[in-house]
């Protein structure tokens, strides 16, 4: 990435091979785009986040997440705000179906696991 950025690259898209956008449109393309800033919750006592948590009811935790804080309710970070991007600079997408999501929640949950794409 840093290659093709230092090489005069406007946009680098990067995704797994057995993912599909929901619609025809590569988010980073948009004009605007919609985003919301993060902020986390009262008591948390680590710096770790899951961000899973905003996007779906289910237990779930993406790779690399520390397991001592899968069910910790602080680790769930909370909206401060909304927002528009006129220029995004990194832009992290959802799988839904198989996400990435580590060998221990492949080992104790089932898939398909879908995220809800309204958060208000």
């Amino acid at each position: 990435f840093l290659y093709a950025v230092w090489h005069g690259a406007k946009i680098v898209y990067d995704t797994d091979d057995d993912n599909i956008l929901i619609s025809e449109e590569i988010p980073v393309l948009r004009p605007e785009t919609r985003a919301f800033e993060l902020e986390h919750s009262p008591g948390a006592t680590s710096a770790a986040v899951n961000i899973y948590k905003l996007f779906s009811q289910s237990t779930s935790w993406p790779r690399g997440f520390p397991l001592d804080h899968i069910n910790d309710p602080a680790a769930t970070p909370r909206i401060a705000r909304h927002t528009t991007l006129k220029k995004a600079q990194v832009i992290q997408s959802l799988a839904n179906h198989d996400p990435d999501v580590d060998a221990l929640y492949r080992l104790t949950r089932a898939l398909p696991l879908n995220f809800d794409p309204a958060i208000d």
